[in-house]
């Protein structure tokens, strides 16, 4: 290829005379065009009549004229290539070997549509080769999704789904931001169900609502509403958005699978009124050999032991910086912490928890800083790390995401010092599980290594994934890690912590028994106990019960809801709430709330006005600004998308979500580019507004309790 810098005049002669001969063929990517392309004043008329000349004389050839004079002009390479790809002169770039990776320009977007109604997708792209498009719906490619717009000329429910564009050429392949398209049912009779809103004298009233539950994979289950008053419409919701075709008192799961994962409702309604149920949260907790009616078996009159309080730290590692070649990329790490998260929170264990992803070395001490202000005399708690680790000399070693080079002490974080800091705050039960590998390190430098002897003096329990020098296993198919997937079908049973350990290490063994690559598994467990404990025994509260519970309140802080006023009265409402189980990923909720004397307004967040560090550290371009429906109270009246600008009000809303994480890392005040897309009454321009919103990262409680726990190390 020639070097873009190099002046035309440089070049091959051989490469010139290619050039000049395709370039003299009649047509609309001849010379000619490409002087088109150029500047204005680079050539005057009747300097192109003199190259015009140059093809009536014998071998003369205006191109190869054209070529001589730019180069004679000092003209590179580079803005040759500029102005044969406006002629679009592909045979001429071939010529000159140009190529150029794919660059994505516009990503796709997308609102909801109703049935029927046509939705265009666009992705444009640029490089050379020519970029080639592929569309893929849920991971299945699209039929006929091969150019650089996907046109769904009659939408049908089905096609409700995520979209993303796969463009490529022979340099590399880029991804589109995924979209998701959410396909409305038709409105009948002002509403989005498909059946005539039954008559009445008076409005439903909902006599059994449906109860949030953990859940193994694989069994029946069903969510129940009854009404008092029918007859009724009923029209079930997940996490906000219509369940097409759910339409009665019962929503079955044949049967319920980790998937189904997540918050259901159901609205009921006649012609005198509406009722929105209660919100049902469905968990994937333990697979099918636990009996749903588990925990209603007695308590064993053996466990006799109170808690003063309960307090967790779940750490999730996943995204390491750079790991040894030896090494191989986890999976499920953040997910199993996530649900070990969502279990201990239950009223049945009755944990207050702090679950973190992705720590740094310092990060990972500042979180146990915090944890340990939170024990104390009669207190239970627990930790649980699932990420890479290692043993040397007895020890085991907990791997910081930063982690670079050679894994070796010091870098790392000890279980054992862990243990032995819980101890001194005089923690009543102390509960460790290690969801990590326990081979050396296999170090090729020198280190430092400090040991700390299991604290005998202590009621403590340490679980193990996998025996002495051997490997914790997790499989790609899996929603979980081997000793997570059987870890949660134990962990809430009302009995002794050894128990429940011993039961774990039973079945992973019995699985991995019979498979030569994973037989080494054997997780383990040592105790101190000299007394029966278990995770379920009740909390008799203690007098700083009240103060731990402002603390741990006070760390997973967010800023309050704002109501923000913009042009042409229209409000916009901002709020943050938590995402899976996690204290250190928020999402940022907007949602216009009133139209004011517009038709039609949207709003989003801006990435590209942060800086680059920032939008890298905080955010995913495939997870801001995705689209939420929100199902609202009955007496609530929403004016914002997506109601047809023409029809009937709808008691549906929607809000665009956009995920933060790292929000520990945050140090100073987050300011947030909202763009605001409107339409005002009587009018059919467009209109955009830009606002920044400043929110001090002290707003944002568990930056700040990291923020101090920094400083009081320091």
């Amino acid at each position: 290829m020639a070097t873009t810098n190099m002046q035309i005049r440089h070049l091959p002669y051989g490469t010139l005379h290619k050039l000049a001969q395709l370039l003299d063929i009649p047509g609309q990517r001849n010379w000619k065009a490409l002087i088109s392309a150029m500047p204005s004043n680079l050539y005057k008329p009747e300097e192109v009549s003199a190259f015009e000349m140059e093809g009536m004389r014998a071998s003369g050839s205006p191109s190869m004229s054209l070529l001589t004079d730019l180069g004679r002009k000092c003209k590179t390479v580079k803005v040759l290539i500029v102005w044969l790809k406006k002629i679009e002169n592909a045979q001429a770039l071939d010529i000159l070997e140009y190529e150029e990776e794919v660059r994505i320009l516009e990503h796709p977007s997308s609102k909801p549509v109703r049935t029927g109604a046509s939705v265009t997708f666009r992705c444009k792209a640029t490089g050379y080769p020519a970029p080639e498009y592929l569309w893929v719906k849920d991971g299945i490619e699209v039929p006929d999704g091969i150019n650089e717009e996907l046109t769904l000329d009659c939408a049908r429910l089905e096609d409700s789904g995520n979209y993303v564009c796969i463009v490529s050429n022979r340099l590399n392949v880029q991804r589109s931001h995924e979209v998701e398209l959410q396909v409305l049912p038709s409105p009948v009779n002002g509403y989005t169900g498909q059946e005539q809103t039954p008559e009445a004298k008076h409005p439903p009233e909902i006599t059994r609502q449906p109860q949030s539950c953990i859940l193994p994979d694989g069994v029946e289950f069903r969510l129940v509403v009854e009404v008092k008053e029918g007859p009724v419409k009923y029209q079930w919701f997940k996490d906000g958005f219509i369940l097409v075709g759910q339409t009665r008192t019962e929503l079955l799961f044949q049967p319920f699978y980790y998937r189904h994962e997540g918050n259901y409702c159901c609205r009921v309604e006649n012609s005198a009124g509406d009722a929105l149920s209660n919100t049902a949260l469905l968990q994937a907790g333990r697979p099918d050999d636990l009996h749903l009616a588990q925990s209603v078996i007695p308590r064993s009159t053996e466990l006799t032991q109170k808690a003063a309080d309960k307090i967790a730290l779940v750490i999730g590692n996943r995204d390491y910086v750079r790991l040894p070649l030896n090494e191989s990329p986890l999976v499920h790490t953040c997910n199993d912490a996530k649900m070990l998260a969502s279990i201990l929170r239950t009223r049945e264990m009755g944990f207050k928890v702090i679950s973190l992803m992705n720590l740094t070395l310092d990060e990972m001490n500042q979180a146990l800083n915090i944890f340990y202000s939170l024990l104390g005399s009669g207190v239970y708690g627990l930790v649980y790390f699932a990420g890479h680790g290692f043993e040397e000399g007895g020890q085991n070693y907990l791997v910081p995401v930063d982690s670079v080079g050679d894994w070796v002490p010091e870098e790392a974080v000890c279980a054992q010092r862990i243990l032995d800091e819980m101890n001194r705050y005089h923690t009543e039960l102390i509960v460790f599980l290690l969801d990590i590998c326990r081979k050396r390190a296999n170090a090729e430098k020198n280190f430092v290594m400090k040991s700390y002897e299991f604290p005998y003096n202590a009621q403590a329990v340490m679980g193990f994934a996998t025996c002495p020098q051997s490997e914790a296993y997790e499989r790609r198919q899996d929603p979980n890690g081997m000793y997570m997937k059987h870890l949660l079908k134990y962990v809430m049973n009302d009995a002794k912590v050894e128990d429940v350990l011993h039961q774990v290490a039973g079945d992973v063994s019995a699985e991995v028994e019979t498979n030569e690559l994973v037989e080494r598994q054997r997780p383990q467990f040592h105790s101190t106990t000299t007394r029966q404990y278990s995770l379920r025994d009740p909390i008799q509260r203690d007098k700083l019960y009240s103060e731990r519970e402002k603390s741990w309140l006070e760390i997973h802080h967010l800023p309050q809801k704002r109501e923000i006023e913009c042009e042409a009265g229209i409000k916009i409402e901002i709020r943050f709430e938590h995402q899976n189980w996690l204290s250190n990923a928020i999402v940022l909720c907007l949602r216009v709330i009133d139209l004011g004397e517009a038709k039609f307004c949207d709003v989003g967040l801006m990435l590209e006005c942060l800086p680059q560090d920032c939008q890298s550290l905080y955010f995913h371009p495939t997870s801001t600004n995705r689209m939420r429906q929100v199902v609202q109270p009955p007496d609530t009246v929403a004016r914002s998308l997506p109601q047809q600008r023409n029809g009937p009000s709808s008691s549906l809303a929607v809000e665009k979500i956009s995920e933060i994480y790292n929000i520990q890392r945050l140090k100073e005040p987050l300011a947030l580019t909202l763009i605001i897309k409107y339409i005002l009454k009587g009018s059919g321009e467009e209109r955009t507004k830009h606002r920044v919103e400043v929110f001090n990262f002290k707003e944002f409680g568990i930056a700040a309790a990291f923020y101090k726990a920094n400083y009081q190390k320091e």
